[in-house]
């Protein structure tokens, strides 16, 4: 499972923040979920 939510609000070198535009194009291995946050739809 993967999932996709705001930025977080600190600097956290293990939560692996994603800019909007690598966050559109994420793609997860085979079998895998994504989960985006509300917020993140368009």
């Amino acid at each position: 499972m993967a999932a996709l939510g705001p930025l977080g609000p600190g600097s956290d070198p293990h939560a692996h923040d994603l800019c909007a535009q690598h966050a559109e194009r994420l793609s997860v291995p085979a079998g895998w979920l994504v989960i985006r946050h509300e917020a993140m739809r368009s």
